[in-house]
């Protein structure tokens, strides 16, 4: 049971880390369109 919100934890980290990247380039596209 100890282990089991680190896994969790990690995993969304991951999906977050996932979805910033792509989030940074539409930010960089908006900053090019303005």
């Amino acid at each position: 049971m100890v282990s089991t919100p680190y896994v969790l934890w990690s995993a969304i980290i991951m999906i977050i880390s996932l979805s910033f990247i792509p989030l940074q380039e539409m930010l960089s596209r908006m900053n090019e369109i303005i």
